[in-house]
């Protein structure tokens, strides 16, 4: 029997892992959650930010193995609906010698547009990215002790900004599942 505030946490892991494969979840709400949690429960910042990088390594790992997975069945419905892809693929590979990192994943994964896109394109591209996966997940962890960080100093410095992100962060996951649930009303509608 879980505690509310160990439910609370498996929720809160759950949506990380989910926002890494590709869900369109609010990293700023998640955050947000936790940092709340980690605050009412006395979690040191260090804590949160292993725990979001525990489960963000996870979900990319499991895009990444997903997509390397079942390349064939996804690349010929990809590349059928969306022929640019070939050329994006063809770029971003783990790097041009075998094993060699190329930057550009590290600078899309820090960026919002190319968090999870990384992954499927690493998986779709077929090569082993080892090393290059080795490098993403030690960002992976980098990056959210940095968020875990900052927003753990903002919380404690200023409660009352961490009340508005958790609003905003509610704010944020509710009008996401609303407006996906509407666009994909609206495409069923004209498919």
């Amino acid at each position: 029997m879980l505690g509310e505030s160990s439910r609370a946490l498996l929720l809160i892991g759950i949506g990380f892992l989910l926002m890494a494969g590709g869900l369109p979840i609010s990293s700023p709400a998640m955050f947000g959650f936790l940092m709340n949690l980690a605050h009412d429960e006395g979690w040191p910042w260090l804590f949160a930010g292993l725990f979001v990088g525990f489960f963000t390594v996870a979900g990319h790992a499991i895009s990444y193995a997903a997509f390397r997975q079942f390349r064939p069945f996804i690349w010929n419905r990809v590349i059928r609906r969306y022929p640019s892809v070939l050329r994006v693929v063809s770029r971003i590979r783990p790097g041009k010698e075998k094993g060699a990192f190329n930057p550009a994943l590290l600078l899309l994964r820090w960026i919002g547009v190319g968090y999870s896109q990384v992954f499927w394109v690493l998986g779709l591209s077929g090569d082993d990215a080892s090393r290059t996966l080795r490098i993403l997940f030690l960002a992976d962890l980098l990056w959210a002790s940095v968020w875990s960080f900052a927003l753990t100093k903002l919380l404690v410095g200023a409660p009352v900004v961490g009340r508005y992100l958790t609003g905003f962060g509610w704010a944020l996951l509710i009008f996401s599942a609303v407006g996906y649930a509407f666009r994909h009303i609206l495409r069923q509608k004209t498919g």
